[in-house]
């Protein structure tokens, strides 16, 4: 299996939101965020569309020449 990464477009902003979400329920187990009452996380939406748009810039961390946080 061939796995490519790129990064992601406008179209993908829904699929990006609900990574995001799986990404806050694996990181609740360590800082006990509960979601809201919609079920949901808080998570700020228009940030993360925003950093689709190129308006914001995500950076990630490297910790190693394989891993990034």
């Amino acid at each position: 299996m061939k796995i490519t990464i790129r990064k992601a477009e406008i179209a993908d902003s829904a699929a990006f939101s609900m990574l995001w979400q799986f990404y806050q329920y694996h990181q609740s187990t360590f800082d006990l965020e509960d979601v809201g009452s919609d079920g949901r996380f808080d998570i700020d939406e228009e940030y993360l569309a925003s950093i689709i748009r190129g308006e914001e810039e995500c950076v990630a961390r490297k910790i190693s020449d394989t891993h990034y946080y």
